[in-house]
C-alpha cells in the first residue's frame, strides 16, 4: 500500500510504501519542457530585478521628497527673517520721515529754496513737483530753483523719495519722474548729470527687462514708473513726465 503526498505541484511528491517514505521528483523528459521552465526562470528573475528596481526609485523618490520638504522648510524660514528685516527698515524709514520738521527753524530749511522737501539728518532736500514737462525742461527748472535733477545713488534715497510719492496724495495718478540719470553713448555708460559734476551709476533699481538703450538708442533718460513700483526705465528724454529736484546740504 502506498501513500502519496504532493510537495510541490510542478516539481515533486512524497510517497510512504510500507511504511518508508520515498521522495519522487519530476524532471522535464525533452528540450521544449527545458526550454519552458528556462524561459519561467528568466521570466520571475525579471520580475525579481524590476521590483528591485521600483523599490529603488520609490526610495529615491522619498529621499528626494524629504530633501525638498527641508529645502521648502528653510526657505520658508528665510523669507520670513528677510521680511522682518524689511518691515524694520520700512519703519526705520517712516519714523526718519514723520520726524521732517514743518518750522523754518528746522536744520537745512534756511539753505532750501521754498516748497523743499527737508528730512531731518538728510544731506538733501527735494522739490517734487506736481506738473509733467520734458527731461529737458525739467533740468532747466531745477536749476532756476538753485537745484538739479534728483541723482539716486544709493537704495536709502531711492527708497526715501518712493515713500514720499507713495505716501502723498497729491502726486496720485502721476505716472512717472524723471530723475538726472543719462545714457552716454560716446562711452555706453548711464551716469548722473547733476551740473558739472556727472558721476557713473553704481547703484541700480531697474524693473526688469529694463534698460532697453542698446534696442532703441533713442531711450537715454532715466525716470521712475509708478506702474512698475517706482523702479527705474530709460525713456524719450522729450516725453512729459513729473521730475524731482535735489539740492546738497553737504
Amino acid at each position: 500500500m502506498a501513500d502519496i503526498t504532493m510537495a510541490n505541484e510542478h516539481q515533486s511528491c512524497k510517497l510512504n510504501i510500507e511504511g518508508c517514505n520515498y521522495k519522487l521528483t519530476l524532471f522535464p523528459s525533452d528540450d521544449q519542457c527545458q526550454g519552458h521552465n528556462q524561459t519561467r526562470s528568466r521570466s520571475q528573475r525579471a520580475v525579481t530585478n524590476s521590483n528591485s528596481e521600483i523599490a529603488e526609485i520609490l526610495q529615491e523618490l522619498k529621499t528626494t521628497s524629504e530633501r525638498y520638504k527641508k529645502l521648502e522648510y528653510k526657505l520658508t524660514k528665510d523669507m520670513k527673517q528677510l521680511g522682518k528685516r524689511v518691515l524694520r527698515g520700512a519703519r526705520k524709514l517712516e519714523t526718519m520721515i514723520k520726524k521732517q520738521q514743518t518750522t523754518d527753524t528746522r536744520s537745512g530749511v534756511k539753505d532750501c529754496p521754498q516748497g523743499f522737501i527737508v528730512v531731518d539728518n538728510w544731506l538733501s532736500c527735494y522739490m517734487i513737483s506736481t506738473f509733467n514737462t520734458s527731461m529737458y525742461e525739467a533740468r532747466e527748472i531745477c536749476l532756476a530753483l538753485g537745484s538739479d535733477l534728483v541723482s539716486l545713488e544709493t537704495s536709502q534715497e531711492h527708497h526715501l523719495l518712493s515713500y514720499l510719492v507713495r505716501n502723498n496724495p497729491t502726486y496720485a495718478g502721476m505716472p512717472g519722474w524723471w530723475t538726472s540719470g543719462t545714457f552716454i553713448t560716446a562711452t555706453k555708460q548711464w551716469m548722473w548729470t547733476p551740473g558739472s559734476d556727472p558721476r557713473p551709476v553704481t547703484y541700480r533699481m531697474w524693473a526688469p527687462k529694463e534698460p532697453n538703450e542698446e534696442h532703441a538708442l533713442d531711450l537715454l533718460c532715466l525716470m521712475m514708473l509708478r506702474l512698475d513700483n517706482l523702479q527705474w526705465h530709460d525713456q524719450l528724454c522729450t516725453d512729459h513726465y513729473n521730475f524731482i529736484c535735489e539740492k546738497s546740504l553737504a
